[in-house]
């Protein structure tokens, strides 16, 4: 099977595809089902590209990223990071975990701290120049993100959620064989309006 690279070079399926057509799974029951379909294969490629802009922005792969995600979002709600809990969470070996953890400290991204409880364990946290370089670098995607949430109802929203929900468990069942438990890939604000 060939495999194709690049934005320009994915395949998609447009308006005029029959849903019937589809390369991977059973067609759904309805044509809003088809046009749902394309409108979130769509999101995904707007997603990755953005995604893509971003870490080239960092210098960073994608994992480190991940990592650096999880840790500024658990340090911002007054949770402890230990290297365990990425293993968990992105689903690597403990060698990889302390390569990673290895080159984020050498990168001045995170810092790692005798553990207060644990004298044997290690703490990680994010610096302050991470946490800025990942807000500047994921910017693009979370003001157009709130702007478009702002414009429907919390009704809407709510429907929104549960199917993102439900769709991310699934994924997450099939890939890992357990429930997504990972962190958004988007800083959540700490505040109302705050990025």
């Amino acid at each position: 099977m060939q495999r194709h690279g690049g934005p320009r070079s994915r395949v998609s399926m447009t308006e005029q595809d029959d849903p019937r057509d589809h390369l991977y799974a059973a067609a759904p029951r309805s044509t809003v089902g088809g046009s749902t379909i394309r409108a979130l294969q769509t999101l995904s490629r707007s997603t990755q590209d953005a995604d893509a802009l971003a870490l080239q922005g960092l210098g960073m792969g994608p994992l480190d990223v991940r990592a650096l995600l999880h840790i500024i979002q658990r340090n911002r709600h007054g949770h402890v990071v230990r290297p365990g809990d990425l293993v968990t969470t992105l689903h690597v070996t403990s060698a990889a975990i302390t390569k990673l953890v290895d080159r984020l400290v050498r990168a001045g991204r995170i810092e790692r701290t005798p553990d207060p409880h644990d004298r044997r364990a290690v703490v990680i946290t994010a610096t302050e120049s991470a946490i800025a370089d990942i807000t500047e670098a994921f910017g693009h995607i979370h003001s157009p993100l709130v702007a478009v949430v702002d414009e429907f109802t919390d009704a809407e929203l709510a429907v929104v959620a549960r199917f993102s929900v439900r769709l991310a468990a699934s994924l997450s069942r099939e890939t890992h064989g357990e429930e997504s438990t990972g962190p958004l890939p988007l800083l959540e604000p700490t505040a109302a309006g705050e990025a």
